[in-house]
């Protein structure tokens, strides 16, 4: 059978289609009282996908599930047999049509692996959700020092788990949301870096007001030594699988955990890409007192923008705190 690619340049070309209302679409895949098609919606022939499903199945309140990207609606669409409904995903950005491909293929493998109906669309709807989030902040797969900067927040997340609580900690990772530091806990806030020992104990600061305490909680600044590795288990996704495993005895926490993810710019089915390793070396971590060298946010002249510096970590000694303490120890 035709993929999504093909059938989308086949309706584009003028072939016949089954209609919908305003949306004309071909078949793509059909098992489970599932029918997936390859569509196009509206005037400006976007790429769509519609998933028809019995009635009763339709999910309710997704309207809030699209996004900038595309949009998601739950529909008993016209034209369609009686008792039957449509879950319809649309394309808003043309320039993001590999991508949307890419999420449809993960559509229908979701449904191929199901074992019924309700499951699968269950799944589906995870499914977009994950996407939506990775869209919303992302165009492109993660560059190698995205990839080290997540390792060094996962390396820090699993010594929370441990401290704090694995739904505590994930609550507290923030930077996949835009925070301004990586992790606010409820009595401390943590901003990670990483660097290579290759290259030199230095790490870049990004925004002064990453290194800008608030008032009554400390403030650590925890600098994560990686190395590079041949090993499978020290790539990207060897870290997450081996991170995840600390939020499996809770769907829920695993999901947010998953959701997480995507909002940071990684997605399971993109990990074949992501073959560089990297082992975890020493963590140091350090608490930004008053005179902890950096630019203050307040010293910044007005209309000046984009600051960023780089600190030494060897000189940071007299502000060393214990890693297991202060932050949590490693699971073993």
């Amino acid at each position: 059978m035709a993929n999504l690619r093909e059938l989308w340049n086949a309706l584009r070309g003028g072939e016949s289609a089954d209609s919908a209302g305003d949306i004309r679409m071909r078949l793509c895949y059909s098992a489970l009282d599932l029918r997936v098609f390859a569509a196009l919606s509206g005037g400006r022939r976007d790429a769509a996908i519609v998933i028809e499903l019995p009635e009763q199945l339709l999910p309710r309140n997704l309207d809030a599930t699209g996004g900038r990207r595309f949009s998601l609606v739950s529909a008993e669409l016209p034209g369609l047999p009686s008792g039957r409904g449509a879950v319809v995903l649309q394309l808003r950005d043309e320039q993001f049509e590999d991508l949307f491909e890419q999420l449809g293929n993960g559509l229908l493998e979701e449904v191929r692996g199901s074992n019924s109906a309700s499951a699968a669309i269950h799944g589906v709807v995870r499914l977009i959700e994950r996407w939506r989030r990775f869209l919303e902040r992302h165009r492109e797969n993660l560059g190698p020092e995205e990839v080290r900067g997540l390792i060094g927040e996962l390396s820090m997340l699993e010594r929370l788990a441990v401290r704090i609580g694995a739904s505590v900690a994930l609550a507290s990772w923030r930077s996949p949301f835009g925070s301004i530091r990586d992790f606010e806990c409820p009595a401390i806030t943590i901003e990670v870096k990483t660097y290579m020992a290759s290259a030199g104990a230095t790490v870049r600061i990004n925004d002064p007001l990453q290194l800008e305490p608030d008032a009554g909680i400390p403030l650590m600044l925890a600098c994560q030594e990686l190395a590079r590795s041949a090993a499978s288990e020290f790539t990207l996704p060897g870290h997450v699988a081996r991170v995840s495993r600390l939020f499996e005895d809770d769907i829920a926490v695993k999901e947010d955990f998953d959701n997480a993810l995507a909002s940071a710019g990684y997605l399971p089915s993109h990990a074949k890409l992501y073959t560089e390793g990297y082992a975890l070396g020493a963590t140091n971590v350090f608490e930004v007192r008053d005179d902890f060298p950096r630019i203050p946010a307040a010293s910044i002249p007005p209309f000046v923008s984009r600051v960023h510096f780089d600190i030494e970590i060897l000189p940071l000694a007299r502000y060393a705190v214990p890693v297991d303490t202060h932050i949590g120890q490693r699971p073993s």
